[in-house]
């Protein structure tokens, strides 16, 4: 089975989706992904991460789609979620679920929460916790997902939303300070944007 892999860091998944005998095929994170694209390269799976487009119902017609966020959904829906669970003070963790329509709606297929000390962690270090953390995650769920066996679960309980515009915001903020502990970011956000938040 071939799966299409979107995502800023491919080879963290590479190595599962290869031991259970599919064929990764990676996709360049800036380009849009078609139908055309799918059925002339047969791809049956497309897996998602911090991709940069909103997928068409066409495209989500064609292939199974599975995404890979960066918060406990359904909270942190949106862009950049990691920064969004640190700014919110919400729970960090990663969830693998089926897209929708919806912005980061689909049904979720699991979830892991990932706890962090925000005076050892940095932006950097833990976007690599989660990464790692995901990587262990579709592992253990892929050959359900490729079978098409997995059981999903509606999202439940509070919503939490932010938009692309607020985390620009303090994108080049958080770049700036990508190898500083999480809590002088912290503190630096609320010195330059008082009372900013991703919600």
């Amino acid at each position: 089975m071939k799966v299409l892999i979107a995502c800023c860091f491919p080879y963290y998944f590479i190595d599962t989706i290869e031991k259970n005998s599919d064929e990764p095929i990676i996709f360049d994170n800036n380009g849009v992904i078609t139908t055309e694209y799918l059925t002339s390269n047969n791809i049956q799976i497309i897996l998602l991460c911090g991709y940069d487009h909103i997928l068409s119902e066409s495209v989500m017609n064609v292939a199974r789609c599975i995404g890979v966020h960066f918060s406990m959904l359904p909270l942190g829906r949106g862009p950049e979620p990691l920064l969004a669970s640190w700014i919110n003070n919400e729970p960090i963790g990663v969830t693998l679920y089926e897209l929708s329509s919806g912005l980061d709606e689909g049904p979720i297929i699991a979830q892991c929460k990932c706890p962090m000390d925000a005076e050892k962690e940095t932006l950097s270090s833990s976007m690599e916790l989660l990464f790692e953390r995901a990587s262990a995650l579709i592992s253990k769920h892929w050959k359900d997902i490729s079978d098409g066996t997995y059981n999903t679960t509606p999202q439940l309980g509070n919503v939490s939303i932010h938009t692309n515009k607020q985390a620009m915001q303090i994108f080049n903020l958080a770049l700036k300070m990508r190898d500083r502990p999480i809590s002088a970011f912290l503190e630096e956000v609320q010195k330059e944007y008082p009372g900013f938040s991703m919600k």
